[in-house]
């Protein structure tokens, strides 16, 4: 698959896009009209982190600059979404507890 035209959906969850982590070809992505594109922060940024193989998002180009960006913003850390997508799943229940720890000058 190269192009997914998946604007105007009811597509809610922001993690929902770690079904299309196996597209490796998919090129041109359009989500555009869904509730994550207002509701999700950094919505373009995650998308284009996590999706690298992307040349056009949203109706238009993914630019140099916004990777790089997007590779500050989110590469290298431990996030919720993260363990989600190693774990395969979201369904801590108790049985995991997270604390948010910083390592800021930890050496």
């Amino acid at each position: 698959l190269i192009e997914l035209y998946a604007g105007n959906n009811l597509i809610k969850n922001i993690r929902d896009i770690f079904h299309l982590k196996p597209l490796s070809n998919l090129l041109i992505l359009d989500l555009w009209g869904n509730p994550i594109c207002h509701e999700a922060e950094k919505y373009r940024l995650f998308i284009i982190y996590h999706l690298k193989a992307l040349r056009a998002f949203d109706g238009y180009a993914v630019e140099i600059q916004e990777s790089g960006e997007a590779r500050e913003t989110f590469g290298g850390k431990l996030t919720p979404d993260f363990i989600v997508e190693k774990l395969g799943h979201s369904n801590f229940s108790g049985k995991y507890l997270f604390k948010k720890t910083n390592f800021y000058r930890c050496s």
